[in-house]
């Protein structure tokens, strides 16, 4: 009789207890919390365990634990456990302090891209298997097979996809190119139009920019060949040298406005 009293009565608890909120330290718990802690002097002390002893617990959505081991809190998502995010192993939004370069760095620790976005857009990559080293707004977020390109600016290579051996620096440089190779480019729109030219060298802005199928071209200078389309094999050096030729082979000129007709 006395255990069937003792039953009832620890029953008639479980039930209370399982019908309202609990507080520890508070009479007076928040409805909304199953369970409220309140102290000013003393904390919530999470289980602590080392990386080896850790990786052993089975996989709980929602497990959270401190590991002794890396001394930071990890969760388990339900099939792998995961680290949180701290001023000590993550970097702050707002900027960091007490860094040291020899241990820390942004980047990753395996060989996978690094890709950047702007306003969730294409803003760049670096990648190690390919080569290519891409920043800038839309720059050379089409390539696909091409490799060991270089891009830096807004658009510069910016229809790139199986080009290779290319470098453009500058907002818009070689920005048509797409399977075109060994092309250099440093300045804005130089190359621009350029969609089929190989082994040209620009630099300067606009140079070459309506350049579609000429090749092995060198041009330095504002303007510097500027129309040229299909002539090759031309080295103009000075500004707007050979400005308005479009078909031109073999010249060479030095000197502003050389040979400018």
């Amino acid at each position: 009789m006395k255990h069937m009293i003792l039953l009832f009565f620890m029953l008639n608890i479980i039930i209370d207890v399982a019908a309202q909120n609990i507080g520890i330290g508070t009479t007076t718990p928040n409805s909304n919390a199953l369970l409220e802690i309140n102290s000013s002097t003393k904390g919530i002390l999470i289980p602590r365990t080392s990386t080896i002893t850790r990786s052993t617990i089975p996989a709980v959505k929602g497990l959270l634990v401190y590991d002794t081991t890396t001394s930071s809190f990890w969760f388990n998502d339900g099939v792998n456990w995961m680290e949180t995010l701290s001023g000590s192993n993550g970097w702050a939004l707002t900027g960091n302090i007490n860094t040291n370069p020899a241990q820390h760095f942004i980047g990753t620790t395996d060989n996978q891209s690094i890709r950047f976005r702007l306003n969730n857009q294409w803003a760049g990559s670096i990648d190690s298997a390919s080569a290519n080293t891409l920043l800038g707004y839309g720059a050379g977020k089409s390539v696909t097979t091409g490799n060991s390109n270089s891009a830096f600016g807004v658009k510069a290579l910016n229809n790139i996809t199986t080009g290779s051996f290319n470098t453009a620096f500058g907002a818009g440089a070689l920005a048509n190119s797409t399977s075109q190779s060994n092309n250099t480019a440093f300045g804005v729109n130089t190359l621009f139009s350029n969609n089929y030219g190989i082994a040209n060298t620009a630099i300067g802005t606009e140079v070459l920019y309506s350049n579609t199928t000429g090749i092995s071209n060198t041009a330095i200078g504002f303007n510097a060949m500027r129309f040229n389309t299909s002539g090759s094999d031309n080295t103009a050096i000075g500004e707007q040298a050979m400005r308005n030729n479009t078909t031109g082979l073999n010249n060479t000129a030095y000197g502003v406005n050389s040979l400018g007709s």
